[in-house]
């Protein structure tokens, strides 16, 4: 068997495991802010390069066929776009999303 590009059903096709809670580990827990502020609704991806179309971050995931993408800040989850057949609690393939928690670790670990 042979594949070539990873893709959201790699989550069904390859082994996993799951890493249980240590006894001495935390849980992240964001509060969901009541609404999505209106400076977060009306972002524009202002990079050409990116987003020759101009248009707005909800368009832009859709456009890109996203399937899941979130904007934390502080202790707040600010915005959280799932495409159509997926939810929070649906497991997907995470691509390249684990270098940045990864990095997000590290900064912590350091402070």
């Amino acid at each position: 068997m042979y594949y070539n590009l990873p893709d959201e059903k790699d989550a069904k096709r390859f082994p996993y495991r799951t890493v249980l809670q240590g006894p001495d580990s935390s849980i992240f827990s964001f509060k969901k802010a009541n609404d999505t502020p209106d400076v977060v609704k009306h972002i524009r991806i202002e990079n050409k390069s990116l987003n020759a179309t101009g248009v707005t971050l909800n368009q832009f995931v859709k456009l890109h066929k996203t399937i899941s993408f979130a904007i934390i800040r502080n202790d707040s989850l600010l915005y959280e776009y799932y495409a159509d057949n997926y939810s929070a609690t649906k497991n997907v393939t995470s691509f390249s999303i684990a270098k940045a928690y990864i990095t997000m670790l590290v900064g912590i670990a350091i402070k």
